[in-house]
């Protein structure tokens, strides 16, 4: 996922991102970003800082970031419901359906293409699976830690909700048994 307010002309984007990209074979992944995820204090990217979020303030890097359609934007999405998130995830999954039907009476030159567009949409859809869960308290409040000065979501699950439920549920269970 990446983070971009162009108005404060700040720019930040995923660990688990900056792999994706990075194992793309089509995408010429500029040195750069990688050298920034390593300054950054990342020498790897594994499944305990895959979430965490670098900032990108190099023109050229930002300008590549912004131009990849596999990425989902935070500010997109932060504020929508999970009826909502849930209806993008299912476009991007008939529009993979789509583009899958289209394989097999495909030229050779546009396969790569469709495979491409199959690929990022499924990137696409798992971004949007992890928000909902994210918002439905799945992988736990502290899975999301956005940087610095960038708004959590406002509809759907808060952190209070969260809380409370756990709370009543937790209650509720005792008095059932």
């Amino acid at each position: 996922m990446r983070i971009f307010n162009a108005e404060e002309d700040y720019l930040y984007i995923q660990l688990k991102d900056i792999r994706y990209i990075n194992a793309r074979k089509d995408l010429k992944t500029p040195r750069t970003l990688l050298r920034l995820v390593w300054e950054s204090g990342y020498p790897n990217i594994n499944s305990e800082n895959q979430n965490q979020f670098i900032k990108v303030e190099d023109p050229e890097l930002k300008s590549f970031i912004l131009q990849l359609c596999c990425l989902v934007d935070y500010n997109q999405i932060r504020n929508l419901s999970i009826k909502k998130l849930t209806a993008t995830k299912d476009y991007y999954k008939e529009t993979q359906d789509i583009l899958r039907g289209k394989l097999p009476t495909a030229k050779t030159e546009e396969i790569q293409s469709l495979e491409t567009g199959i690929i990022d949409l499924e990137n696409r859809q798992d971004q949007i699976q992890n928000f909902i869960y994210y918002k439905n308290g799945v992988f736990g409040i502290d899975s999301l830690v956005l940087p610095e000065g960038v708004e959590y979501p406002t509809k759907g699950r808060t952190l209070k909700y969260i809380l409370d439920k756990r709370k009543y549920d937790k209650e509720h269970n005792k008095k059932a048994a």
